[in-house]
């Protein structure tokens, strides 16, 4: 998970719409799948992988893989990572960013629903609390 430099309502959802359009793309399905998302809780936002959100097991390549979506963020100028390191985020060949345009024609595919980012925001407000009252 990275944080992000506070974003207003508008730049959030810019961010969340650019995010639709990174991820995997299936020529063979003609499909396209969403990795990363942005989540908002505490008044702080955070870039966060899917496996995340789903509470699996994050891999060296998943945290590359958030890292390369927060570089490219930055570089585009919508968003600024606050907690990464340039130096982890890599060239990976399985990136794709698909333009508004062709998102048209394409079958935009995710596996988290709502109702996972409302459990996973729920589980790190209950983690903060906890983690504050043990000090």
């Amino acid at each position: 998970m990275i944080e992000l430099k506070k974003l207003d309502e508008q730049p959030f959802r810019r961010v969340m719409e650019t995010l639709t359009r990174i991820g995997v793309y299936s020529k063979d399905k003609k499909s396209f799948l969403q990795k990363c998302f942005i989540v908002s809780f505490y008044g702080k936002d955070y870039l966060v992988n899917y496996k995340e959100v789903l509470d699996k097991e994050i891999s060296d390549f998943d945290d590359a893989y958030v890292n390369t979506v927060a570089l490219m963020l930055k570089r585009w100028g919508i968003a600024e990572p606050l907690n990464f390191d340039e130096n982890t985020a890599v060239t990976l060949p399985h990136i794709t960013v698909i333009s508004r345009e062709k998102a048209n024609g394409v079958k935009l595919e995710t596996q988290i629903k709502q109702q996972h980012l409302i459990d996973f925001i729920t589980k790190q407000k209950v983690n903060s609390v906890e983690a504050e009252d043990s000090n």
